[in-house]
C-alpha cells in the first residue's frame, strides 16, 4: 500500500473543430479517452471518497494511486467526460461554481475566455477595452489606460503581451463588478451568441449534477463565484464557502466527503481555517507534483494539469 497519489485536473474537454468557439484551449475527447486508458493501465484510479478515507486513517491508498478531478461547471463534463468514466467504472471529483447554477451568470474567467476566442483582431479588442476604461474612469476612479498597459502588457510563455493585458486587467486589475460589466459589453460586441445562449452551452445544470452524483461521482467546492478566496474579506469568504457547500449537498453530495478546489489554485491560512470550520476534508492547489498524504498538507494537495500527460499516452 502507498502514501502517494497522482492527482490530475481537467477543464474544457471538447472537440475544438466542431465547437462554436474553436479558439478556446480544450482537451480533445479522443485524447481524454487515451489518457483514461493510460491511467487505467498504469495506475489504480481512486475516488475522492477513497482519498478522504485514507486521509482519515480509515483505509490505505493502493500503490500508484491516481485521482481524476474536473474544475468548473462545464457541460463538457456531463456530455463527454461522465459517459467515459461510467464506461470504465471510474469515479471523478467535480468542482462547479454555484453562481451559474443559481443566477445563470457566466463566471468572469469564462467570459474572458470567450471574448478572446471571438475577437479576430486582438489589437481592436485592446482598443475597445481602453475606450471602456476611459468611459468608466470617473465612476470607478480609474488610472489612465496607459498605466494599466504598462502594468499588465507583459508577454508570457503562453500568450503575447496584448492577450496577457486583456486577461490580467479583467481578472484582477479592476473592481470585480466593473470587470463583469466591461466583460458583458465585450461579450455582446464580439460574440455571435447571446449571454443566455452562451450560459446554456457552457454549463451543466442541477439535474445533470444530481444524475452524476447518483451514479458515483463526487462534487466539491470551488467557491460560489470563483473569486480569489485570498482576496476577499472574512464575510465574503464565509459566503463563498458556505453557499457552495450548501448547494452541492442539496444536490446529493455526501456531507461527510466535502472538498475544495481553490479558485486560481491559491490559498492562505485564513482560507484553510475557514474550510476546516466548514467541515471540508481536503483541498487542492495548482502546484504540480505528486501528493504525499502522510507528510503533506491535506489542505494544499498538488495536482498535475492534464497537459502534463499529453506526451505520455
Amino acid at each position: 500500500m502507498g502514501n502517494e497519489v497522482t492527482i490530475v485536473v481537467y477543464h474544457y474537454v471538447r472537440e475544438r473543430k466542431t465547437s462554436r468557439y474553436p479558439a478556446i484551449n480544450a482537451l480533445e475527447p479522443d485524447m481524454f479517452r487515451k489518457q483514461l486508458r493510460y491511467f487505467k493501465k498504469h495506475y489504480h484510479v481512486i475516488s475522492l471518497k477513497d482519498l478522504i478515507r485514507a486521509l482519515e486513517g480509515e483505509s490505505q491508498l493502493p500503490q500508484n494511486a491516481l485521482l481524476l478531478t474536473f474544475n468548473d461547471c462545464f457541460s463538457d463534463h456531463y456530455r463527454t467526460v461522465f459517459p467515459e468514466l461510467l464506461k470504465h467504472s471510474v469515479s471523478g471529483a467535480f468542482f462547479p461554481e454555484i453562481q451559474p447554477l443559481k443566477e445563470r451568470e457566466i463566471i468572469l474567467n469564462h467570459k474572458i475566455h470567450h471574448i478572446l476566442a471571438c475577437a479576430e483582431n486582438v489589437p481592436d479588442l485592446v482598443q475597445d477595452l481602453l475606450n471602456l476604461l476611459k468611459q468608466f474612469k470617473e465612476e470607478y476612479d480609474l488610472e489612465d489606460g496607459s498605466h494599466y498597459q504598462q502594468k499588465y502588457s507583459v508577454a508570457s510563455s503562453y500568450d503575447p503581451a496584448e492577450v496577457v493585458f486583456v486577461k490580467r486587467l479583467l481578472q484582477s486589475g479592476l473592481d470585480f463588478q466593473l470587470s463583469h460589466k466591461i466583460s458583458d459589453i465585450l461579450l455582446d460586441t464580439y460574440c455571435d451568441a447571446s449571454r443566455e445562449v452562451l450560459h446554456h452551452e457552457i454549463y451543466m445544470n442541477d439535474d445533470q449534477i444530481r444524475c452524476m452524483i447518483q451514479n458515483g461521482m463526487d462534487f466539491g467546492m470551488i467557491g460560489y463565484s470563483h473569486k480569489r478566496l485570498t482576496d476577499v474579506n472574512p464575510d465574503q469568504l464565509e459566503y463563498e464557502i458556505d453557499a457552495s457547500k450548501k448547494h452541492i449537498i442539496e444536490l446529493g453530495q455526501d456531507p461527510s466527503f466535502i472538498s475544495m478546489s481553490y479558485p486560481w489554485g491559491e490559498t492562505n491560512e485564513a482560507v484553510v481555517s475557514a474550510l476546516k470550520k466548514a467541515g471540508c476534508k481536503v483541498a487542492f492547489t495548482s502546484e504540480e507534483r505528486i501528493a504525499d498524504i502522510q507528510s503533506g498538507d491535506r489542505y494544499r494537495l498538488p495536482r498535475f494539469d492534464t497537459n502534463y500527460f499529453l506526451n505520455l499516452v
